[in-house]
């Protein structure tokens, strides 16, 4: 697995780290790291990152690189930067391209695309989702309180993207692969 969340640094609190927590890496692995968890329902075993301030004058990181390897061996990648400048055409770009046995998983989430290359087969399988992904987050919600059932993304979830990106700050430091589970 493959991800990849650039945008352009969003300045104010977001790159205070007393505010945020840290830069580029807290604020955009937390979605990549839920979506990896959930197509492979494993959890991630270790982190190992390298994290530095290397694109704009601040006091927090704006890129790094994260391997991360699953409980049962899989292995992934995330590039999470503050590298999109002003004129880019987006605020930045969200993709998640997964390799697999029989074929791979592409998915731009500006593009509103999932493009699935299967082995053995010649073309490609396109599914776009619309316009606007924020609506069914809010439905998700809306429904979760009107029928008193979970929400599909918990806590649980969010504490556990949070445990990882601290592992990758502190691998960073420590320049060694950290434990998670």
């Amino acid at each position: 697995m493959k991800g990849s969340d650039h945008g352009q640094s969003p300045g104010g609190w977001f790159i205070n780290k007393n505010l945020a927590g840290g830069g580029a890496v807290i604020y955009h692995t937390g979605g990549i790291f839920d979506l990896m968890r959930w197509f492979l329902q494993k959890r991630i075993k270790s982190v190992y990152a390298e994290i530095d301030t290397l694109i704009h004058n601040m006091k927090v990181d704006d890129c790094g690189l994260i391997m991360l390897e699953f409980e049962n061996g899989v292995f992934a990648t995330i590039d999470p930067s503050w590298s999109r400048p002003s004129t880019f055409p987006a605020s930045g770009d969200v993709t998640l391209e997964i390799i697999g046995t029989k074929g791979i998983i592409y998915i731009d989430v500006y593009a509103q695309t999932i493009s699935v290359y299967p082995m053995g087969m010649k073309g490609i399988l396109w599914h776009g989702w619309g316009s606007n992904i924020e609506n069914e987050l809010i439905e998700n919600f809306v429904e979760m309180i009107q029928y008193n059932r979970s929400p599909e993304i918990t806590g649980e979830d969010g504490f556990e993207a949070l445990k990882i990106a601290d592992a990758a700050y502190k691998s960073s430091i420590t320049k060694k692969p950290e434990r998670i589970c």
